[in-house]
């Protein structure tokens, strides 16, 4: 052990937010990407595809949903 404490000495942020962030403790912040809306982008990317619609690749920014918990604590004054 490091003798860190969270959010004390460290801030955690996990990626993807795990079923079980919610119920540490410390509640764990995270990042989850949107798989709903990339299922449905890729989706309708391939049904295009496959039907001559589309045949250039291209760029697709989605916004990952932010989960804000106790894990994350202040920015250590300087």
């Amino acid at each position: 052990p490091l003798g860190l404490r969270v959010p004390d000495d460290v801030s955690l942020v996990s990626v993807n937010q795990p079923a079980w962030a919610e119920v540490v403790t410390p509640p764990l912040a995270g990042v989850r990407p949107p798989a709903e809306a990339i299922a449905e982008q890729a989706w309708s990317l391939l049904v295009d595809r496959m039907q001559g619609r589309s045949q250039r690749p291209m760029r697709i920014a989605l916004e990952p949903e932010f989960r804000r918990y106790a894990s994350m604590g202040p920015a250590p004054d300087r």
